[in-house]
């Protein structure tokens, strides 16, 4: 009687079967119930048809998404509810971290191990793969069913939420402890095996740090216990199954000058290795300063480091630009950039440069200044980057912090290869953030440990510094030019070149500085003769030469200073000798020299050479 009432009480949209049919049909014999029970089905599904037939596309799409969606979302909320409460959840989640955590350390070290930890990772993704695959058909399944049949909505929404939602619980709850476990994967690799996969590998770092360590508490640095050198190699960036043949025979190489065992070397390291990285970005924002200071008969010159702030403002160490005279910033093409101090603060030992001219703001990128008052050994490797010992490249001197070395606000040390040419350099970690500025060796014999001031100090010196007077703006409205005849080419290249002590067209020392002084005495009437210092600077890049006064009678010069017996001021004198291009002619110009004295700052051991045979050919003031 059951089966009868379900026929009595028909779906929305069909059409009912008469009662009375039925009720003739209990009085019939076997074979006319028999032929009524094929008749009544018959029309159901004729019925069902017609109903699918006159569906519109929106009603199956509602209710496919009913059935997927509704289903996924139902089953996940009620399995979720039921995992927080399972223990058995707490097993998923503590295996797959577990598993990740291996796997991860095992990526860590290399050969078999790192092998068998990829061959393991793959088997694992095949196997999770596979099972996608399988929930994927059967959920296509589904939804066939469920656009063809639409009496089956129901019970397909109810297999959907007890096969999908249960799916996407397990997939969260393994996702998340995989997670946590190649993060604890890492942070082991890098405890345990001391490699960070970054291009830079330590050997033996902590015996040679708890030496080091020892040797310095006790003020006795000797030669015979200091860290073991650092140990670079290259990574091999090209062992992936992505790369085709002739990528993984000719790959990306930067070729970077770097510093172990406190001897300079070049490596190779892939362009997409994060020191490579950090080595090109170093070249577009540190800059090679070079500073001349006077003070009475005495002049000194100083190569360092200066590293941009942005704006025209670089950070180098105070005691490098203290009494500065002349101070000039060379770019990573050659060019010089000239600069002055706005602000210092000697305790901390450092300064802030502005180069003097908008121009030039370009030539420089600012640095990403990791703004902190304290650095740790969390950083992990670090890099100081430098031109060390006065080179015209950049080396990098990798590093690590000891944890067990003190640091303050003040200064953090580091241990790192570190000698004359690396202060002003910056300290990156290697995310490429400037951590502090290299300002001291230990020792000057060995450099095994440095004092960096961090980059806190950076915007206090910039805010509340001792601060500089700009240079004087030096008025003359009507300057008196003079063009000469360069006619000795040869001549003019043989004297530039034994004056730097390099060719034009050859290339630079390691160690060149791009300026020399010459004292010129001037004879005043009446009085005892007073020292002129001509500044001569070679740009090798555009092949031009300037010679500029900066000292005059053992001061430097300032706006009020003057030729003797005339109103032209110093500072708005010059004479400029360019090359052209292909070093194939040359002119020559004077700019407010009335003494005509300029041109000694060419002289080379009293030769005069072509200098003698320069022929103005401009009247002054022309």
């Amino acid at each position: 009687m059951s089966h009868t009432s379900d026929l009595l009480n028909s779906k929305k949209g069909e059409t009912a079967i008469p009662a009375e049919t039925f009720g003739a049909s209990l009085t019939g014999t076997h074979e006319e119930r028999q032929a009524l029970s094929q008749s009544v089905m018959s029309e159901m599904k004729l019925n069902s048809q017609k109903v699918r037939n006159e569906e519109t596309l929106v009603t199956k799409v509602g209710r496919e998404l009913d059935v997927i969606v509704g289903g996924t979302v139902s089953g996940t909320l009620e399995h979720g509810k039921s995992a927080l409460t399972n223990p058995e959840t707490l097993v998923k989640l503590g295996t797959s971290a577990v598993i990740a955590t291996g796997l991860t350390l095992a990526q860590g070290k290399r050969g078999v191990l790192k092998l068998s930890a990829q061959v393991a990772g793959l088997a694992m993704a095949g196997a999770y793969a596979t099972d996608v695959y399988g929930k994927g058909e059967e959920t296509w399944g589904v939804m066939k069913d469920t656009w063809n049949t639409p009496e089956n909505a129901t019970k397909n929404r109810e297999h959907i939420k007890n096969t999908l939602g249960p799916f996407v619980v397990d997939f969260g709850i393994y996702g998340a402890g995989g997670a946590l476990g190649i993060g604890a994967g890492k942070y082991g690799a890098n405890k345990l095996f001391g490699e960070n996969k970054l291009g830079i590998s330590l050997a033996e770092t902590t015996p040679g740090v708890r030496r080091m360590n020892a040797t310095v508490e006790s003020g006795t640095l000797t030669g015979e216990k200091v860290a073991p050198p650092f140990k670079l190699k290259r990574e091999n960036g090209n062992a992936t199954g992505s790369r085709s043949a002739a990528e993984v025979a000719k790959p990306q190489l930067v070729e970077i000058p770097v510093v172990e065992g406190h001897t300079p070397t070049t490596k190779s390291f892939p362009a997409d290795a994060p020191l490579a990285r950090l080595y090109q970005n170093a070249k577009q924002e540190v800059g090679k300063i070079e500073v001349i200071s006077v003070a009475g008969n005495d002049i000194s010159a100083r190569t360092a480091n200066a590293t941009s702030l942005g704006e025209g403002k670089l950070v180098t160490n105070f005691h490098v630009v203290e009494n500065a005279t002349d101070i000039y910033i060379m770019d990573a093409v050659g060019k010089s950039h000239k600069a002055h101090t706005v602000a210092y603060d000697k305790t901390a030992d450092l300064a802030i440069v502005q180069l003097s001219s908008k121009e030039s703001w370009g030539a420089f990128k600012a640095a990403n200044v990791k703004n902190t008052s304290k650095v740790s050994s969390d950083e992990g490797v670090v890099v100081a980057v430098g031109h060390y010992e006065g080179s015209n490249s950049l080396h990098a001197s990798p590093g690590i912090i000891p944890p067990e070395w003190r640091q303050s606000p003040l200064d953090f040390r580091f241990m790192g290869c570190i000698r004359e040419g690396n202060c002003g350099g910056p300290v990156y970690n290697m995310k490429g953030e400037v951590l502090g500025i290299v300002k001291a060796g230990l020792d000057g014999t060995n450099g095994t440990s440095a004092y960096a001031s961090p980059t806190w100090h950076f915007d206090r010196i910039l805010k509340s510094g001792t601060r500089v007077e700009a240079p004087p703006v030096v008025p003359f409205k009507q300057p008196a030019t003079r063009e000469f005849n360069v006619e000795n080419i040869q001549a003019a290249k043989d004297n530039i070149g034994r004056m730097f002590g390099s060719a034009l067209e050859g290339p630079l020392p390691a160690d060149f500085f791009h300026s020399t002084i010459k004292r010129v005495p001037i004879h005043l009437e009446g009085s005892a003769p007073k020292d002129l210092i001509l500044r001569t600077q070679i740009t090798p890049a555009t092949k031009e030469v300037v010679i500029e006064p900066i000292a005059f009678g053992g001061k430097s010069l300032t706006a009020e200073t003057r030729w003797p017996g005339t109103d032209v001021p110093m500072l708005s004198s010059r004479l400029n000798l360019q090359f052209d291009s292909r070093l194939a002619g040359a002119r020559m110009q004077s700019v407010n020299d009335p003494l005509g004295v300029l041109n000694l700052g060419f002289a080379f051991r009293s030769e005069t050479s072509y200098l003698a045979g320069l022929k103005p050919v401009s009247k002054p003031g022309g």
